[in-house]
């Protein structure tokens, strides 16, 4: 069964991004540069998220992978001031080093928020699509992998709490 991005939003933030539920988020498919996946932006106060349409045929749990990760951007973000966030951005753009370390602990706060399972999930599938991802766009395979053989689980997890 095919859920809806907005359907897959809503579950994401409900169980893992509960703070954000306050925000103003949408979400859609749309056309993206061939090696960008997944975008978000803000204008006016509303957040939305941009799911390339290569990925439309993506099961559920890669495209939770993705949104998770935006959001987890989101989270960070939201909590700066306008300028703190001009400035991260402008250092985003311009810097590959800042770049790498901004993506690497989003990583770590998607796995942190239980949604590393979902990030594996995405990144496989975008290898069935011929996309690469490296050091420099985040966690790798293996370090993703290592870290949730470390990461606790939750009780809810242990209880079979997470749609798998």
């Amino acid at each position: 069964m095919s859920r809806s991005l907005d359907d897959i939003l809503r579950r994401v933030v409900a169980k893992g991004f509960p703070e954000l539920k306050r925000l103003r988020i949408a979400i859609e498919f749309g056309e993206l540069d061939p090696d960008t996946c997944f975008f978000y932006d803000q204008e006016a106060g509303r957040y939305r998220i941009t799911v390339n349409d290569i990925l439309r045929g993506a099961p559920t749990r890669a495209l939770e992978g993705g949104i998770a990760h935006e959001l987890a951007h989101i989270v960070h973000d939201s909590r700066l001031g306008r300028r703190q966030r001009e400035l991260a951005l402008a250092r985003y753009a311009r810097s590959a080093a800042y770049r790498m370390r901004d993506e690497r602990s989003t990583d770590m706060r998607q796995i942190e928020r239980g949604y590393g399972p979902e990030l594996l999930a995405f990144l496989s599938f975008a290898r069935t699509l011929r996309i690469r991802f490296t050091r420099a766009h985040g966690l790798v395979l293996s370090e993703i992998s290592a870290r949730l053989r470390l990461r606790p689980v939750t009780a809810s997890e242990s209880a079979g709490g997470r749609q798998q």
